[in-house]
């Protein structure tokens, strides 16, 4: 029988980072020249509904330098649930990512389960209500709440 050694231990942070952006909204536009999501599976909105996502996120209410882009799926499976990366572009944030999963449901949350970069090992979660809900255009605010470790 083998035995594992590990030789490097890793000491757990004792501070953490918060931080906190709002004032964002989450441009969403499903047709038309702006276009930023599509359908990748048609089942009319019904199970299996599948779509592709390249949301663009303003500090304000946009349209205006994009601050981050909000990358990824969702799929119709008794909710619509999303599996996003959101992508900074804002030189603060840049090179930075964070992993992000939920409902898409238009006022609610979705959970931080990761990121890179500045925000590497983060957990938290990113505040959503509805500003514009017409198709094809809709619009959230949004508030990212972001902790992550010192190290």
């Amino acid at each position: 029988m083998a035995a594992v050694i590990l030789s490097n231990t890793q000491v757990m942070p004792t501070s953490y980072n918060k931080t906190i952006m709002s004032n964002l909204s989450l441009h969403r536009i499903g047709n038309g020249a702006d276009t930023n999501q599509a359908t990748v599976i048609q089942k009319d909105y019904k199970f299996g509904h599948t779509a592709v996502n390249d949301w663009v996120i303003y500090e304000g209410a946009g349209p205006g330098p994009v601050f981050a882009r909000g990358q990824g799926s969702h799929i119709l499976a008794g909710n619509s649930i999303s599996t996003i990366v959101i992508t900074f572009e804002d030189p603060r944030y840049k090179g930075s990512s964070l992993a992000v999963m939920g409902n898409i449901l238009d006022n609610g949350q979705w959970a931080i389960v990761g990121g890179t970069g500045l925000f590497k090992y983060a957990t938290g979660f990113i505040d959503l209500v509805p500003v514009q809900q017409s198709s094809p255009k809709n619009i959230s605010n949004i508030t990212i709440e972001v902790c992550n470790p010192n190290y």
